[in-house]
């Protein structure tokens, strides 16, 4: 909403000039009260005020005749004084249009003459008014006009008095805070005037020159530098003065004239009052440091004599040793390569021990392998009857593409290849290009983005089960004896991990049936007495737990023994056998179990029913 009031065109400009004051809402101050009595004398009014514009009111810092200590700012005319140059006169508010509807017009203090001087700034700006005002028509007399123009400056020269004396304040308090730092610091620290005299220094800095803290103030600080280094102390005073801060590794001197190495760092001091150059100087003891770069310098140039005499010699065993370290290389880096080899053959063949998950087992063959070989692609190729088989396990770089689950048919393969892996051919191809295939088998490998691959079979006895196939597909390589003995090795692991998990699943299936076997009756194949014991005590155990129902239902065939008498043996079983799948079908749910509890005597364990 638009202000209903004039805006000086430096606003924003105006207020922080005068909240930079700090003087807003602050208590009343003798020397503000007094030039608001002496301009109400000059002038002869009732009223006289020190007002500050703020951006919603006007606040009086010193005010004769009125008990307000504020009103908005749409009310007052000094808002109107703040906008223009020079005094505002308003001889009669009651014939101003701008006033003649004021608040303060036609009510309390009933404003009718006005007479205020703008507070001008250093700067510039109008931060506010000294103002007087009467109840009656008036005006003022040139020399009454005047004084109060005089009385508005001195008005601003008080604030800029009391902004210094809260500056001096607080840097007084620094220096306080100063002081206890420099007590308390181990390093030698200082401060300096502009005409390079201490001011001040800790214990450490005294300690450090040989002097007394009284000694040190008002002493230049040229007395403590070596006369030769004196000219790059200077160097290093301009540079701070440039940049605020620089360092210098110099001589000292003591009191007693002994010399010393320090490094000392200088640090303007911004913020000081007018007329202070002050800077910081921080002083550590390097002689130790010093002393053992020259030690350190006398031993390098021995050194370098030394080296410099036997260069001819050295010469021709740099090359030897060269030749020796290159040898040394390859070595150590195909035996780290053979300790990878080891180590990954051992973590699969401990696997191999520790799991019989095979899909683990062979997933994380690929992804060892490939991170081994630092190839494109790996993956485990499984046959099916036909000689086609589809890819069961891989790992692959991008950009590269997937080949896991897909069915790879290669017309060429079983006329030309299955005899030769099923005899435990490894295939290794440096470069499909020059590798002298056919076609079809360069086409299909080109459908696969290969370059060059190495291919070891799987075998399970004399069945070719599967292949191991690493593929290059960025670039041609020469596969290396020690890769090509890894997927041999690695091939003959994973044919022992296949065949244990086979095993096992045999054993799996055997372990299950003789479970079945155990607890289930031949003749009737419902569940016999140690089912039936087993599976009551369980279930009672929980009824009682769960606090459920229970129901036991016990049948004896009547007259079987004359029936079996009557008919045979073999009638007599066919007959139990019936009945057990009568019983059989007459249960509805999963969990109610039937079993054969004695000779013709059945049992059925209903869990959670009641008799009714």
């Amino acid at each position: 909403m638009a202000a209903s009031y004039p805006l000086p065109t430096n606003e924003n400009q105006r207020l922080a000039a005068l909240h930079e004051y700090g003087v807003l809402d602050t208590d009343a101050e003798p020397a503000f009260d007094g030039l608001t009595d002496l301009a109400a004398y000059i002038c002869q009014t009732p009223i006289a005020l020190i007002s500050l514009i703020d951006s919603q009111r006007q606040w009086f810092k010193a005010k004769v005749g009125l008990d307000l200590s504020e009103t908005p700012r749409d009310q007052s005319f000094c808002t109107y004084t703040v906008c223009q140059p020079g005094t505002l006169i308003v001889p009669d508010a009651r014939q101003d249009q701008r006033f003649a509807n004021n608040p303060l017009v036609i009510s309390e203090p009933h404003i009718c003459f006005y007479a205020g001087t703008p507070l001008i700034t250093p700067e510039g700006y109008a931060i506010g008014t000294l103002c007087v005002i009467d109840a009656v028509p008036r005006v003022l007399s040139q020399k009454q006009q005047e004084s109060l123009e005089t009385l508005a400056q001195q008005v601003v020269d008080q604030l800029e008095l009391r902004q210094a004396v809260s500056a001096l304040q607080e840097a007084v308090r620094e220096k306080k805070r100063t002081g206890q730092a420099l007590e308390n610091a181990v390093e030698g620290i200082s401060q300096l005037d502009g005409e390079g005299r201490y001011v001040t220094v800790n214990p450490a800095y005294g300690e450090m020159v040989g002097y007394s803290l009284g000694e040190m103030v008002g002493l230049d600080w040229r007395q403590t530098v070596h006369p030769e280094d004196i000219a790059d102390v200077e160097t290093a005073y301009q540079q701070m003065l440039q940049v605020g801060k620089a360092e210098a590794e110099v001589r000292g001197v003591r009191k007693d004239g002994s010399l010393f190495y320090k490094q000392v760092v200088l640090v303007q001091v911004r913020d000081t009052l007018p007329g202070q150059a002050l800077h910081y100087c921080f002083m550590k003891d390097i002689t130790s440091r010093k002393q053992a770069e020259a030690d350190l310098k006398r031993a390098y140039d021995d050194l370098e004599r030394q080296v410099a005499e036997r260069t001819a010699a050295l010469t021709q065993a740099n090359q030897l040793l060269q030749q020796e370290v290159i040898r040394r290389q390859q070595n150590e880096r195909t035996l780290q390569r053979q300790a990878q080899r080891e180590r990954l053959m051992g973590e699969i063949a401990q696997r191999i021990r520790q799991s019989l998950n095979l899909d683990d087992i062979l997933q994380t063959t690929v992804q060892e392998v490939r991170q081994f070989l630092a190839v494109d692609r790996v993956f485990i190729y499984r046959f099916d009857a036909n000689w086609s088989g589809v890819v069961a396990f891989e790992v692959v770089k991008a950009p590269w593409i997937s080949t896991l689950g897909r069915r790879l048919i290669d017309p060429c393969f079983a006329e030309q290849y299955t005899e030769r892996y099923q005899q435990g051919r490894i295939h290794g191809m440096d470069n499909i290009e020059t590798a002298g295939l056919s076609d079809c088998y360069v086409e299909f490998l080109e459908s696969l983005q290969v370059k060059a691959n190495l291919v070891v079979p799987i075998l399970q006895g004399e069945t070719l089960w599967g292949l191991l196939i690493a593929h290059q597909c960025s670039r041609p390589r020469c596969w290396r004896s020690l890769e090509i003995d890894l997927m041999q090795q690695l091939s003959t692991q994973v044919a022992i991990a296949i065949q244990q998990a086979n095993l096992y699943q045999q054993l799996t299936a055997a372990n299950q049936e003789l479970q079945r076997l155990a607890v289930l009756d031949g003749l009737t194949q419902v569940g016999n007495r140690r089912c039936f014991d087993d599976y009551l005590e369980a279930e009672w155990q929980r009824a009682r737990r769960e606090q459920l129902p229970l129901a036991l239902v016990l049948c004896d065939i009547d007259f079987f023994k004359a029936y079996n008498d009557a008919y045979g043996h073999q009638q007599g079983d066919t007959c139990l056998r019936q009945i057990a799948q009568a019983i059989q079908d007459a249960i509805e749910r999963p969990a109610d179990v039937v079993a054969r509890y004695g000779g013709e005597e059945f049992a059925v364990v209903l869990p959670n029913t009641r008799r009714t």
